[in-house]
């Protein structure tokens, strides 16, 4: 299918991680989409694949904390978008709607973000925790709320 599953990805960044040390890493695990478009969203089987890649982001975090970089770092899990059925893109709830979750230094623990957020927010937050100005014709806004 063209895809690597998610423990491979995982597996691969970690040891990037703690060789590198990034200030900025993007790492995209596929699993839960790929899984979503072939047995739908909310089946069992992309039910099994976010499980695979919770256990994928354990990796991730391990090689962080292994890196000595923890106390500095910020993870955001998203999507790029939500899905009905098979597929996704019409203008609904279930396709619009997307997890935000942030974790570490900053983070404020246990907090929802009640604003909508939208997928572009992510790399303005980025931006935004790596002091670097999002550009004037920018969409996105930082999800400054989530942090303290």
């Amino acid at each position: 299918e063209g895809t690597v599953l998610a423990k491979f990805v995982a597996q691969d960044a970690g040891r990037y991680i703690v060789e590198h040390k990034p200030d900025l890493c993007f790492i995209h695990l596929t699993d839960g989409d790929d899984f979503g478009h072939k047995y739908g969203w909310g089946s069992k089987e992309q039910m099994k694949a976010f499980a695979n890649v919770d256990a994928a982001l354990g990796v991730i975090l391990g090689a962080i904390r292994q890196a000595g970089i923890a106390d500095d770092s910020v993870v955001i899990i998203t999507a790029d978008h939500g899905g009905h059925a098979k597929t996704h893109g019409l203008n609904t709830h279930d396709d619009m709607t997307i997890p935000w979750i942030a974790w570490g230094a900053h983070v404020k623990q246990g907090f929802e973000i009640r604003a909508p957020v939208v997928t572009y927010d992510t790399a303005a937050t980025a931006l935004w925790l790596l002091g670097i100005p999002c550009p004037k014709h920018f969409n996105g806004f930082p999800v400054a709320s989530a942090f303290q």
